[in-house]
């Protein structure tokens, strides 16, 4: 006996569409402190201080691989909800 599965593909979007909603809030605020950072580069001058910003710079990447990583995956979930009502 076979079960079907009924997919709410309403709610689905709707989780798309708050996880690229937190991915948006998570760009701005890492954008919004790279730009503090980059304005401390002007006033911290010394070795520490440029070692702080280098390090703090280090972590660019990563923030941006996050960010790209929740896009995917709320496109990702758009997609099954898409093809989920193409089923029903």
């Amino acid at each position: 006996m076979s079960e079907i599965t009924k997919v709410n593909t309403g709610a689905v979007l709707q989780n798309a569409e708050s996880i690229l909603s937190e991915a948006a809030a998570f760009k701005a605020a890492f954008d919004a402190m790279y730009d503090t950072i980059h304005d401390l580069n002007k006033t911290f001058t010394s070795a520490d201080g440029k070692a702080y910003i280098a390090k703090i710079d280090g972590y660019q990447g990563d923030f941006t691989a996050m960010y790209d990583r929740l896009v995917n995956s709320a496109e990702g979930i758009r997609a099954i909800a898409v093809i989920a009502e193409e089923l029903s």
